[in-house]
């Protein structure tokens, strides 16, 4: 996973490390604000770094997706007025077809013959932050440009998991950011280590719980000892990510929640 590759975890993490130092040197020297103009090229150096072939995908989707922005807020009109039928139609058909490689990567598991293009990493979860950018826009009436939109889909802190970060929420941080302070990345990098913590130590030694309450034989109370700790083993791996997306972000002056 993006947070588990040895070489992809480190250039996130040193990505995000030197980010937070040319923060911290930017709210000292006055030039924090523009600190945030190169955002995007490091999230694409790091996608390039990662593959080239998902770079171009993700190229592509975010061009898809912010025309079918344009097309969602040019059908809404003014947000003062109750949406017709026509535009809540082409709000709902650019939502699905956000979604069109999901389902299509889901048609793949039925039908093998089907060619995949390309290896979707953390597709389902670019899928809802793309919904939710038109969802902003269709609600707003407001108009999210291309750069804004890249900022927000190719993110690298919640590339691929994380908390369900809101657009609304990003682009706020995006145009006025938020001070990183010595305390802010303090609190940034506990909850980095926390989250490694869970995903790789806890979670190791509740894998290992599973799989001898798997082998054991068939008895109600172990059946149910088995699902209880199944789900915990899902909640530590989804919490383990969250805490690091979170870090991550909070460090270079998002909030990720």
């Amino acid at each position: 996973m993006w947070f588990l590759e040895a070489d992809t975890a480190l250039r996130l993490l040193g990505a995000g490390a030197v980010w937070a130092i040319l923060a911290l040197l930017g709210a000292r020297l006055g030039f924090s604000g523009r600190l945030n103009r190169w955002l995007l090229p490091v999230d694409i150096l790091l996608l390039l770094l990662v593959s080239r072939p998902l770079t171009l995908f993700y190229l592509l989707y975010t061009l898809a997706v912010w025309a079918l922005g344009l097309i969602v807020g040019g059908a809404r009109g003014d947000v003062e007025r109750p949406a017709g039928a026509g535009a809540k139609l082409v709000f709902v058909v650019s939502c699905l077809l956000c979604a069109l490689p999901f389902f299509y990567l889901r048609a793949r598991e039925v039908f093998h013959s089907l060619p995949l293009f390309f290896a979707l990493t953390g597709f389902a979860y670019n899928m809802l932050k793309a919904v939710d950018s038109l969802y902003y826009i269709y609600y707003t009436g407001e108009r999210v440009g291309l750069l804004d939109l890249a900022n927000y889909l190719l993110f690298f802190p919640t590339f691929t998991a994380g908390p369900i970060l809101r657009c609304r929420d990003f682009l706020r941080d995006l145009r006025a950011p938020r001070p990183v302070t010595g305390e802010t990345v303090f609190f940034s990098v506990r909850r980095i280590i926390i989250g490694y913590f869970k995903k790789v130590a806890v979670l190791t030694f509740v894998s290992i719980l599973l799989s001898r309450l798997a082998a054991m034989g068939p008895h109600f109370w172990l059946s149910l000892l088995t699902c209880l700790v199944s789900y915990l083993l899902l909640w530590l791996d989804m919490s383990g990510y969250a805490d690091i997306a979170i870090g991550l972000g909070g460090a270079m002056g998002f909030t990720v929640a």
